[in-house]
C-alpha cells in the first residue's frame, strides 16, 4: 500500500508529534521509519516506487489512512512534483509551520546538541548565506533563516495540488495547543 497522505514539514514544527498522535488512531498507518526521505534522496528515489512501498509500508494492515513524514519535502523544490507524479493528485499534503524565529532557534539547538553545529546562534545566522550555497544537504542543515521563508515552499505544493488536498497546520496553534485538549 502506498501513502494517501504525506506530512512534508517544516523541520522543528511538530511533524514528529503530529505523526505520534496520528499513529494512535486505529485507522492510521505511518511508515516505518516515519521519515522515508524518498522524494528528496536521489539514491532512494532512483530505486523506484515498488522499493518505496516494500521498504516503508510493508506493515500496512488495512488501515484507511496511510502516510509518512519527511520535513525536507517542504524545502526540496522537486518534491511536490515527484509526489504528485508517483502518488497522484489525490494524495493529501500536511504542512506544519512554526514561528520562523522559534523554528530557526530550535533547529540551531538541535544541530548544536547533535554536534553538527559549532557556531553560536548569531554567528550561524551570519554564516548561513555562505554555508548553504551549492548543496541541498547544507541548505537543509544550516538554512536557519531560509527554511523559515515559507511562502515559496508552500506555493510549490499549491501549484501542483488542489487547495483542498493541502492542510496547513500552525505548530503553536494546531499542534501544541491541541495536545493540552487530549
Amino acid at each position: 500500500m502506498l501513502p494517501n497522505f504525506i506530512c512534508v514539514g517544516t523541520q522543528k514544527a511538530g511533524t514528529t508529534t503530529l505523526c505520534r498522535l496520528l499513529e494512535h488512531h486505529p485507522d492510521v498507518f505511518i511508515s516505518q521509519p516515519r521519515e522515508t526521505r524518498f522524494f528528496f534522496d536521489e539514491e532512494r528515489f532512483s530505486r523506484g516506487l515498488v522499493n518505496y512501498e516494500i521498504n516503508y509500508f510493508n506493515g500496512w494492515n488495512g488501515e484507511k489512512a496511510v502516510g509518512e513524514k519527511t520535513p525536507e519535502y517542504l524545502l526540496f523544490p522537486e518534491a511536490p512534483k515527484r509526489i504528485r507524479t508517483l502518488l497522484g493528485p489525490e494524495v493529501r499534503i500536511l504542512i506544519t509551520l512554526r514561528s520562523p524565529a522559534k523554528r530557526a532557534f530550535s533547529q540551531h539547538r538541535h544541530n548544536f546538541s547533535n554536534r553538527t553545529e559549532t557556531l553560536n546562534f548569531h554567528d550561524a545566522l551570519q554564516a548561513e548565506p555562505h554555508r548553504t550555497q551549492g548543496s541541498f544537504s547544507n541548505q537543509s542543515l544550516y538554512g536557519y533563516l531560509s527554511r523559515g521563508r515559507y511562502a515559496d515552499q508552500v506555493q510549490r505544493y499549491l501549484d501542483v495540488f488542489d487547495a483542498d488536498k493541502v492542510l496547513i497546520l500552525i505548530f503553536e496553534e494546531d499542534i501544541v495547543g491541541k495536545q493540552s485538549e487530549l
